[in-house]
């Protein structure tokens, strides 16, 4: 069986030793040069093993004395430290609090020994972070199933040391987004009881926070902020919208982006559209000045839980749980306006009428139209007429 590198998607030197059966996927490490996998051994462990990427090379290895999952996050571009934690999660159900569930852990990637002592909580550890500059680490905390406060820490690394008193947010706090140029932070409440919805900005050199919090209609997802790091892009309960990340005021409308649940999202490289792509399948663009739909909605099937935009804003890649990976090219049609207006009749199957309703296209006019397409646009229209048109 071939391994292949997460990294560069071709064959790997040699074949990672995966006799484990994993309950995490397998993810890539920031830097792109290494690759761990979360494997359950025992009824109460957790194993994370790590390979470098590239040659498949066995690193290190640790064990969480714990059944549930166990969330991991990779520091900056050298990837050489961890954070792990045991995350309560959604599906952790209201358990009770073990010392497994409180502590946060930073340690080599490499040889697997901690760095600093072990971070103890005082609630479940939902969300861990480090800046992009690799100056911080921040963990949240608290309880999706309890009306209490969360918290977000942020240590200083690499001694470990608070950098500032805990901030505490009136509920359990689900997600902590750094800014690319790690001067903000963005930190998301979020719990199953619906009685907390807003998300919040702090600025880092003062330790303060900025404006006011942002509210939402459900548990609030910090999706992204932009790469110039001027926004914010958050969604809850089936809408989205985008923030000014000086102000926490509204830059965009709300957008309606499908029913509710989980949604994933993030900025095109010039700032200037964002991507939402819903648990339930559903795929758009929109302009992120607006909040106006800048594309039809795709819909690929449910379980969408990866989507990310190509570094020339040109492709969108998404996958699901079930393994499967699209992408989606984003290039601009260059066909002239009244070719653009052909092709809608044809994949529509009607024309607008003198009146300005609808008509169907007779049948021998549908398959002229699309075959004249076809030998204009070659490249583009590469099915036969006969197996492509549906006669109205």
């Amino acid at each position: 069986m071939h391994s292949f590198s997460l990294a560069t998607g071709e064959k790997s030197a040699a074949p990672w030793p995966l006799e484990m059966t994993p309950t995490a996927p397998r993810s890539e490490s920031t830097g792109q040069d290494l690759i761990f996998l979360v494997s359950r051994i025992l009824t109460n462990q957790s194993l994370i093993r790590v390979w470098d990427a590239a040659s498949g090379t066995f690193q290190t290895e640790r064990r969480h004395d714990s059944p549930f999952q166990v969330g991991l996050r990779f520091s900056g571009a050298t990837s050489r430290r961890v954070a792990s934690f045991e995350s309560q999660g959604l599906v952790g159900g209201m358990r009770a609090r073990q010392s497994s569930n409180l502590v946060a852990f930073l340690w080599d990637a490499r040889t697997g020994r901690d760095l600093i002592p072990p971070m103890v909580h005082r609630d479940f550890i939902q969300d861990v972070a480090f800046s992009p500059d690799g100056r911080w680490l921040a963990t949240a905390s608290g309880n999706f199933y309890k009306e209490d406060v969360g918290e977000v820490r942020f240590y200083e690394l690499p001694d470990g040391r608070l950098a500032c008193p805990p901030q505490i947010l009136p509920h359990c706090v689900g997600q902590v987004v750094f800014s690319p140029d790690s001067r903000k932070a963005a930190m998301g409440c979020a719990d199953v009881l619906g009685s907390s919805r807003a998300a919040y900005l702090l600025d880092l050199r003062t330790w303060q926070r900025i404006g006011e919090p942002m509210p939402h209609q459900d548990s609030t997802h910090i999706n992204a902020f932009s790469p110039d790091s001027r926004r914010l892009f958050t969604s809850s309960g089936g809408s989205a919208r985008v923030w000014g990340a000086e102000t926490s005021q509204p830059v965009s409308r709300e957008m309606l982006i499908g029913p509710r649940g989980p949604c994933i999202g993030g900025f095109s490289p010039d700032s200037r559209r964002v991507f939402t792509a819903t648990s339930h399948g559903i795929v758009r663009w929109w302009d992120a000045d607006t909040g106006e739909a800048i594309s039809s909605a795709w819909q690929f099937g449910d379980n969408l839980n990866v989507a990310t935009c190509s570094t020339d804003g040109r492709c969108l890649i998404i996958g699901n749980q079930h393994g499967g990976v699209r992408l989606l090219r984003l290039e601009p049609a260059s066909l002239p306006v009244e070719d653009l207006q052909k092709l809608a009749e044809v994949c529509a199957g009607r024309a607008l009428d003198r009146h300005g309703g609808m008509e169907a296209i007779p049948a021998a006019e549908l398959h002229a139209k699309w075959e004249a397409l076809r030998v204009k646009y070659p490249a583009e229209f590469r099915a036969k007429p006969a197996s492509s048109v549906i006669t109205p």
